[in-house]
């Protein structure tokens, strides 16, 4: 369990520093908040993808 977190510490990281441009010239004419809430959104949603592809396949 602890190298899974580790695992997700890292493709958040990873996450964050590969779509952190793209979020920003996406929402460039989003009012302040709503871009942090739709940034917060994307990543979490971009980890959570990362972490559900790093976990071992189920399927034989």
């Amino acid at each position: 369990m602890k190298s899974f977190l580790l695992n997700a510490k890292y493709y958040w990281h990873v996450c964050r520093h590969r779509h952190i441009d793209f979020m920003l010239r996406e929402c460039q004419c989003i009012a302040s908040r709503k871009h942090l809430q739709a940034r917060a959104q994307y990543h979490e949603q971009c980890a959570l993808d990362a972490m559900v592809r790093s976990l071992p396949s189920t399927r034989y």
